[in-house]
């Protein structure tokens, strides 16, 4: 009995986790690979900290000052309006805000992610040039994104062109979370991308100016 293969879909920084599995895995292994708004880049790292609790002076005390400062009410409120198109939900805000507030590690926590190295993982680029040559691949982009605008869609979707099958899908009035905020749509491509009938495909994979690269567009713009 033959095994059945596997679809891998990340969103966010699960996107970019999804293309370092998938690079690691043989193209017998997975069906599909679908990227939701993923992240080509990691987070920071801290030199003298490789993530591991109890945090040293340095990464404990930013992660200490930085955590107070995300976990108030108006910045958690800020953050879901950006990653959001439309975002109008105080209870989802005061639930988020409720969790920092237990005392039960949330700091120590958030200095570990925030400042853990990335284990010497592949850069993206040559993580996607590891995945199979075969393999299918489906983008997933909210166009109003302000992180991974569509700018890094099309650096991704250029990427990826080289594999045989590959689909990009520039969802319109959604932002980062496209699974959240369009669900059914979402559902609709991610099972089954080849007949999406929900949603029409991207074909143009050009960059809107010459120095349109990962970097550029993710960190600085």
């Amino acid at each position: 009995m033959q095994e059945p293969k596997i679809d891998i879909v990340g969103n966010s920084l699960g996107g970019y986790l999804a293309i370092q599995l998938a690079a690691r895995l043989p193209s017998s292994k997975v069906r599909r690979i679908c990227l939701l708004n993923a992240t080509p880049l990691w987070g920071a790292n801290l030199p003298g900290f490789n993530g591991i609790l109890p945090a040293n002076f340095l990464a404990r005390n930013v992660g200490f000052r930085l955590f107070d400062l995300i976990r108030k009410t108006v910045t958690i409120k800020s953050y879901l309006n950006a990653a959001y198109h439309q975002f109008n939900d105080d209870e989802l805000v005061q639930l988020i805000q409720n969790v920092t507030t237990n005392n039960q590690g949330g700091h120590a926590a958030f200095a570990s992610i925030l400042f853990t190295p990335n284990a010497g993982l592949p850069s993206t680029d040559e993580a996607i040039r590891m995945i199979p040559q075969d393999s299918e691949v489906c983008l997933v982009f909210g166009a109003n994104d302000p992180w991974c605008t569509p700018a890094v869609a099309r650096a991704f979707a250029r990427r990826f062109q080289a594999k045989t099958m590959l689909r990009y899908f520039s969802l319109k009035n959604c932002g980062h979370c496209p699974n959240n905020e369009q669900p059914t749509i979402t559902a609709d491509i991610i099972s089954n991308p080849t007949s999406a009938t929900s949603q029409q495909p991207e074909t143009d994979f050009s960059p809107s100016n010459p120095f349109e690269t990962f970097q550029t567009n993710f960190l600085f713009k």
